[in-house]
């Protein structure tokens, strides 16, 4: 999804990376100062307006790491038993809610879904695959593999036309071999010879034999 801050961290790499000077990047980063409590959220992430509220934002900047973080040390505090203070009713709503955590913590780790929903710009897929059938199956590390994939998670949704093909060129580093970005979709290598690029291009061109001394 896209989110308005995200922005920044295209900016600072873009500037750490020498493409842009600091006073391009400067200039670039004056649009936060336009930003307003009612305009600087995802606005696919947040109820519709209503004729009785409409959404708006607040709270602190942070990175979704730090949230995480955050998240977890809260509930760490609520199903922490403590023994002497506890009556046995609150002993068990703590452990009723360390149950409840603990399957919503899995799965959010292992959501491609909410991964997709929080990296990239992509919403909730609505095509089901005519192969998979709107069911997520497995990982597969063949290339190009089905076109419902992201990275190596077999969906079961297909990408939006606008989220396929390769990266644009500039915004992503080219493969080593055939010179094209990564594939929005698709997977992407890296070795100990420094090479990188997308699997099958490593595959056509293999490293070459360690010569015996």
């Amino acid at each position: 999804m896209k989110f308005p801050y995200n922005k920044v961290l295209d900016i600072k790499g873009a500037y750490q990376a020498g493409k842009i000077d600091r006073d391009t990047a400067k200039e670039q980063l004056a649009y936060l100062l336009d930003l307003k409590e009612d305009n600087d959220f995802c606005p696919d992430a947040v109820e519709k307006p209503t004729q009785y509220s409409k959404p708006m934002s607040y709270g602190p900047l942070m990175r979704l790491s730090d949230c995480c973080n955050i998240l977890r040390a809260w509930a760490k505090a609520v199903y922490t038993p403590l023994p002497d203070v506890d009556s046995k009713e609150k002993a068990e709503d703590r452990n009723e809610f360390y149950l409840h955590w603990s399957t919503v913590d899995l799965a959010i780790n292992k959501s491609c879904l909410l991964w997709r929903l929080f990296f990239t710009e992509e919403g909730v897929r609505q095509t089901q695959c005519p192969e998979h059938k709107g069911r997520w199956s497995g990982c597969n590390w063949s290339s190009p593999g089905c076109e419902c994939r992201n990275g190596s998670n077999v969906t079961g949704w297909l990408p939006d036309e606008e989220f396929t093909g390769y990266q644009p060129e500039g915004e992503a580093p080219a493969c080593d071999f055939c010179g094209k970005t990564p594939l929005r979709q698709g997977l992407w290598s890296s070795r100990v010879d420094g090479k990188h690029g997308h699997p099958e291009c490593m595959d056509a061109n293999p490293m070459p034999p360690k010569v015996k001394a």
